[in-house]
């Protein structure tokens, strides 16, 4: 009984672990991609591929996870906002049997932007 309950112990320090990993690689991810978009002036290529050169550290395809950008165009002081959301399935069966199948993951992080439009 004792080694059972050390068991699922074990297992879930694992499991929360690689939560952590993947929640500050998401946070990691939206700091870049803000970062990114406020030098950029908003939603452009050069951001996204910013967000996805580091989601492809976890290893995260583009389809397993949403990337929000707002606004599409920002002039100098707006605020933007990158948001990454995902859902995470759990790796071990402990995790989910105990947690469900799923944990839904979010990050946001906000910079404001520091491109000067022109008039054209």
């Amino acid at each position: 009984m004792v080694l059972g309950l050390l068991a699922t112990i074990l297992f879930l320090t694992i499991e929360m672990g690689l939560v952590l990993d993947v929640r500050m690689a998401l946070w990691a991810a939206a700091r870049e991609g803000a970062r990114r978009a406020a030098i950029e002036g908003g939603d452009t290529a050069r951001t996204r591929q910013a967000v996805a050169d580091l989601m492809e550290l976890l290893p995260l395809a583009p389809a397993e996870y949403e990337l929000i950008i707002t606004p599409a165009y920002a002039s100098y002081g707006t605020t933007v906002s990158v948001i990454l959301e995902m859902e995470y399935r759990w790796r071990t069966p402990v995790g989910r049997m105990l947690l469900g199948e799923r944990l839904h993951l979010r990050a946001e992080a906000q910079a404001r932007s520091e491109k000067v439009r022109t008039g054209t």
